[in-house]
């Protein structure tokens, strides 16, 4: 019998909590979380509330020019500085949206979330980063399907009270997940090898691979990846507080289904997740002005080519296409070798588990190529637990930056075609 995800939570909790209890040594996790669990004092929550919500419904289309607003990444809010970026963030809307743009905003925050506004601050801090970094965002963002997944984050209910610190597959230790796993797994050569290839698209100075596994060590043992309730079509975020927050969902299928070639899938499924939202991460951990301000969004430094990425379907003649200007796109793009995973089979989850012992790009993506070749001639179907960017009769998963902009069938001699890659070589910079 399936336990709901209610229950998988208080479950997930459980078990962190018993882990720290028996690694005492993991004293600053204890003092993060600690952090994470504080609320507004029951005295001044209302206050706060009714400042937020008295600050949208004075907003107004205004020609008083304002700059983007500036969230600094990396750091937690406190009520007064949320209310001060807020106003910020309400006064730059006023400027750079239309007069029915802000009405619309307006009317949809009174009228359809005023139960969340009236709630926020009586919120855990590790909800609570989640709905404001929401509201920011929907002030900021001229980008509609953007808008539409950040109100949404604002219903939002529950997340995990604790990170992932130890999760076990299989019960096998090789399985488990903890920040040391994250570390070695995204340090491995093929994740740094794409890893710099994706932010030299975005930033012109990227960090040698050594440097770059030391931003990835620091930052796994600064930040933590947390399981919310997210609507289905968004599987994974990462906010202002430098937190990394991956849908619900992946912790009911941990918990409901016991088949070891399933755990293995699923335990893949958050680790790629992850690996997408760590590259948005990075870029803020490299680029000075991303890291100053999280409201910037990513930008593709090469203007002349398209800014559209076309990912070959893994068994029809057809392309989908991604935004460029997104680094988690881009980086799956790359470490897909050019591929759109909507499922994940048993030979796939095996590869990417074996990831820290190949060495080789080009023997990665062969390994890649034949597994597909495999699959696609046994005309293999995928159950729930494949699903990965698609569910059936849902629209496509993505990161909440991610999206499709569309899908076009090609001829099978188009759709063969290499794409030209201009970094192939398997060499392995290892310098500073």
């Amino acid at each position: 019998m399936k336990i709901s995800i209610e229950e998988c939570i208080s479950k997930f909790d459980k078990e962190n909590l018993e882990y720290l209890k028996d690694n005492k040594q993991e004293k600053k996790i204890i003092e993060d979380l600690k952090r994470n669990l504080r609320k507004t004092p029951d005295n001044k929550s209302d206050y706060y509330s009714n400042k937020t919500i008295d600050l949208i419904k004075r907003m107004k289309k205004t020609t008083d020019a304002i700059e983007l607003p500036c969230l600094t990444y990396g750091q937690q809010l406190t009520d007064d500085k949320f209310l001060e970026i807020l106003e910020q963030c309400i006064k730059y809307a006023n400027h750079n949206l239309s007069a029915d743009e802000i009405e619309k905003i307006k009317s949809r925050l009174i009228n359809s979330h005023l139960p969340a506004l009236q709630n926020l601050f009586k919120r855990g801090q590790i909800l609570k980063d989640v709905i404001e970094n929401a509201l920011l965002t929907i002030l900021t963002s001229k980008e509609k399907t953007e808008q539409e997944d950040n109100f949404n984050l604002l219903n939002i209910e529950r997340t995990t009270a604790t990170p992932i610190l130890n999760m076990s597959f299989n019960n096998k230790d090789e399985y488990n997940l903890n920040s040391k796993e994250f570390i070695d797994t995204f340090s491995s050569p093929i994740y740094l090898k794409n890893f710099k290839k994706t932010l030299k698209d975005f930033v012109d100075k990227v960090p040698s691979p050594k440097n770059i596994k030391k931003i990835i060590e620091k930052y796994f043992n600064n930040y933590y990846v947390y399981f919310c309730q997210f609507p289905q079509n968004i599987f994974s975020l990462v906010i202002h507080t430098g937190n990394i927050y991956i849908n619900d969902k992946y912790l009911s299928e941990y918990f409901n289904e016991k088949n070891t070639n399933d755990q293995l899938i699923i335990r893949e499924k958050i680790i790629l997740n992850i690996g997408h939202e760590l590259t948005h991460a990075l870029l803020r951990e490299i680029s000075n002005e991303m890291r100053d301000n999280f409201l910037i969004k990513s930008n593709y430094n090469n203007k002349i080519k398209s800014q559209n990425i076309e990912f070959k379907d893994k068994f029809i003649s057809q392309f989908h296409s991604m935004d460029k200007n997104e680094s988690g796109n881009l980086m799956d793009y790359n470490f897909f070798n050019h591929y759109y995973f909507e499922d994940i089979y048993l030979k796939e989850a095996k590869l990417f588990f074996d990831i820290k012992s190949i060495n080789s790009i080009s023997d990665y993506k062969k390994r890649m190529d034949i597994i597909i070749k495999e699959e696609k001639n046994k005309n293999i179907f995928p159950n729930s637990v494949n699903k990965f960017k698609k569910i059936i009769k849902e629209p496509y998963r993505r990161c909440i930056r991610s999206r499709i902009l569309g899908t076009r069938m090609v001829s099978e001699e188009e759709y063969n075609k290499k794409t030209p890659d201009s970094e192939e070589s398997d060499s392995y910079e290892n310098t500073d």
